[in-house]
């Protein structure tokens, strides 16, 4: 049976089981009781989802509110749809996921909320939705934590795909003495087109592949075939992810030369585009400064390459001169929520301004460094 076959089995059987919780009777705290009859969430990726309840309470409802949140957030979203006050409950609402968006392959987890006129408040069991495009008919494979999704292309490239991907946790877990949890998700689109279709509303021309390090995933566009792609590109995403987990903290995330920086040093194929836009910016003495990375990178595509191979030779610097101690130290540090600053000084024994200097003096940059 096809992975595809067996996910449409398990479709059915949970509107099965939704069925068969029909007039479901729940018991409360206090003295009333709520008598479920539908309770469902319908998927429209990427527009949103649409959540339906119909119930009976043995008391007068005064508000509906619905909470949801995607598996790994700790956030809760709150709808209150408006509805009749009564014992009965007829309620739908549909989250617009185009303003506050959503990536495929999400667990997204749900319940009701019914305050009554008592005061009391009473809620449905909680629920689970996987938030998936359905334009395809997607397939799976699975090893340990990680679990791929494909769509085009034969097993074999699949195979590979997430043989790549759990090649790149494990030399980052060795390298760095952490231990990754899962589970991770990798979507691949078989092209661009469906990709982009794919995506937030005003996404980077440049983008080929993202990664959500809260839900643990990574969704990327490569061909069926193309397995320097898949050696580049998911080498490098899932690094986003493990180093998140890594430097995990409330107050502060690694700046964006570190973080891109350490995930492209560590692609099993290095971008060919990095070593001459860095070797022309060093020669035309125009390379920015470790601090100026520690910001978002521009949304132009040739600056943007330019910041990214800036980072990797940033961490390359690291790792090959001062040692793979010191990153792992670097990245320890980040683990407690300091200032950049201070987090250089404490792992590196200089500040961000001498790393600056030191880096570009290896690069032999002849601008005032």
């Amino acid at each position: 049976m096809s992975s595809s076959t067996r996910a449409r089995l398990s479709l059915a059987l949970i509107l099965a089981l939704v069925a068969l919780a029909a007039s479901a009777l729940f018991s409360t705290a206090g003295a009333a009781t709520l008598t479920v009859h539908l309770s469902e969430a319908i998927p429209d990726f990427p527009n949103g989802i649409t959540f339906r309840l119909q119930a009976d309470v043995s008391e007068p409802v005064t508000r509906v509110e619905l909470r949801y949140f995607p598996d790994g957030v700790p956030v809760i979203n709150v709808a209150r749809p408006q509805t009749r006050t009564g014992t009965h409950v007829d309620v739908t609402h549909t989250v617009d996921l185009l303003l506050d968006y959503l990536p495929p392959a999400v667990d997204v987890r749900y319940y009701w909320q019914l305050t009554l006129a008592s005061g009391e408040s009473v809620r449905t069991p909680e629920q689970r939705l996987f938030y998936m495009d359905e334009q395809h008919d997607w397939k799976s494979l699975q090893d340990g934590i990680v679990t791929l999704y494909y769509y085009a292309g034969n097993q074999s490239f699949a195979q590979q795909a997430l043989d790549t991907t759990v090649r790149a946790i494990e030399r980052f877990d060795r390298a760095f003495g952490v231990s990754t949890e899962g589970p991770i998700r990798v979507v691949m689109y078989a092209n661009d087109r469906d990709f982009r279709a794919a995506l937030p509303v005003g996404s980077d021309d440049w983008v080929g592949g993202f990664a959500e390090p809260d839900l643990g995933l990574i969704v990327v566009a490569i061909q069926p075939g193309d397995t320097g792609e898949v050696a580049r590109m998911l080498s490098h995403e899932v690094v986003h992810v493990v180093m998140a987990q890594a430097t995990a903290n409330p107050y502060n995330a690694p700046p964006p030369w570190l973080n891109e920086g350490i995930a492209s040093y560590y692609q099993e194929v290095p971008d060919d585009r990095f070593a001459p836009v860095l070797q022309r910016a060093v020669r035309e003495g125009r390379l920015d400064t470790v601090r100026a990375l520690n910001s978002a990178f521009p949304p132009d595509p040739a600056a943007a390459i330019l910041a990214y191979a800036e980072s990797e030779s940033i961490a390359r610097f690291i790792i090959e001169e001062k040692g793979t101690d010191a990153m792992a130290d670097l990245i320890n540090v980040f683990r407690e929520g300091v200032s950049y600053d201070e987090a250089v000084q404490r792992a590196l024994g200089i500040s961000l301004d001498e790393l600056d200097q030191e880096w570009k003096a290896w690069l032999g940059y002849p601008g005032d460094a």
